[in-house]
């Protein structure tokens, strides 16, 4: 009789760390454990984040008890108990309870799963503080340089660029089957920073979860997570359908985009940083200004000073937190309400920074830091 209990012990960590961090878990619990592990999200999601870090501590487990000679291996073919870890099997009820009792692992093998989390942890940091340099409008767009080393470039990684975008790293857009209709899920600008983490979170979970199986078909409905790749993903259909229209070459010196881009009356958002470094020495390119602009300009609203949108991001932290509270919610951080906080302030143009709407990031690194909500009176 086939057992079917029983499990490869090779994918037994990921079986388990799934079991606790499904698809649909809570992201809110998602967080709450990063934190207190001394982690966080990092480059994925929070609840794929979570059960990656949870798969590495099982999978020490799962050796440790193997050491221990506590856990019984089966041969894949008899069934049978086995001293064989070759491609041994596993009973998931034995392994369930011997995981319930708890593993005791080596100090040496939880430094290194603290150091793993610390990682991570100092990944998301230095993600976050290159957004908020880029919202701050300090940074600048520094790939260039290597760009125009290029000989010539393709209309594929033209049109990003002539937008800003970075076209090679950490870029994953969908596109409908005639190419014109172009959704951006994940992308940087050119001075490295990313246009939005969450969406760069989303990209990176479906690529490993999802694409390295051709049978999976991508989704046409993965969300754009911030208001930036919305405005971007139509400025570069726009410009993608209108390049489309026209018959050029495949590929192409990058004064020729450059030459196109002013003939259609956009402005690329990085050339006049680009002659005063010289990177356009030598090339005949069109004055920058006597056009309208590519990129977003939010300096048509006046905009609040930084005390003012911060206390207004801070009052609506305090609005939408009373409005969970009172449906039951009791876990109320910045770090599950900034992208509603964010939803909100981007309504108002006066609330936008000098790149456009404040990113869920930037509202919880800068106006919700140190931020504590505080229980409708008679409610607590």
């Amino acid at each position: 009789m086939v057992n079917t209990n029983l499990i490869p012990l090779a994918t037994a960590a990921e079986y388990f760390a799934r079991l606790q961090w499904p698809d649909n878990a809570s992201r809110d619990d998602a967080i709450s454990y990063l934190e207190r592990i001394g982690a966080s999200e990092a480059a994925y999601t929070p609840v794929y984040a979570a059960r990656l870090l949870t798969e590495d501590r099982i999978h020490e487990q799962i050796k440790m008890l193997c050491k221990m000679a506590r856990l019984t291996l089966y041969d894949p073919v008899a069934q049978q108990p086995t001293i064989n870890v070759q491609d041994a099997l596993v009973s998931t009820l034995d392994l369930a309870q011997l995981l319930t009792e708890g593993v005791v692992l080596s100090d040496s093998v939880e430094c290194e799963l603290s150091a793993r989390a610390a990682a991570w942890k100092g990944t998301d940091e230095f993600e976050r503080r290159l957004f908020d340099l880029h919202e701050e409008g300090v940074t600048r767009p520094l790939h260039l340089h290597e760009w125009f080393k290029r000989d010539n470039w393709t209309p594929r990684n033209a049109i990003p660029l002539l937008l800003g975008l970075e076209p090679e790293h950490d870029w994953f857009a969908l596109a409908n089957e005639s190419g014109t209709d172009i959704t951006i899920v994940s992308a940087r600008w050119l001075d490295g920073s990313l246009v939005c983490l969450d969406g760069w979170r989303n990209a990176n979970v479906f690529q490993l979860e999802i694409a390295p199986d051709p049978s999976d078909a991508v989704p046409d409905d993965m969300p754009l997570t911030s208001l930036n790749l919305l405005d971007m993903s139509v400025r570069l259909s726009q410009m993608m359908a209108i390049w489309d229209s026209g018959d050029h070459p495949p590929r192409n010196p990058p004064a020729y985009y450059l030459k196109w881009a002013h003939q259609k009356g956009y402005i690329v958002p990085w050339l006049e940083w680009a002659r005063a470094e010289g990177i356009v020495d030598g090339m005949t390119v069109p004055a920058p200004e006597h056009v309208q602009r590519s990129t977003p300009e939010t300096n048509n609203a006046e905009r609040m000073t930084d005390s003012d949108w911060i206390s207004r991001a801070r009052e609506l932290a305090q609005e939408i937190g009373e409005r969970k509270w009172r449906s039951g919610q009791r876990q109320i951080t910045a770090r599950n309400i900034d992208g509603a906080v964010a939803a909100e302030l981007g309504k108002d143009p006066s609330c936008h920074g000098k790149q456009g709407p404040r990113s869920a990031s930037n509202v919880r690194s800068v106006a919700l830091k140190g931020w504590k909500f505080f229980p409708p009176d008679g409610m607590a």
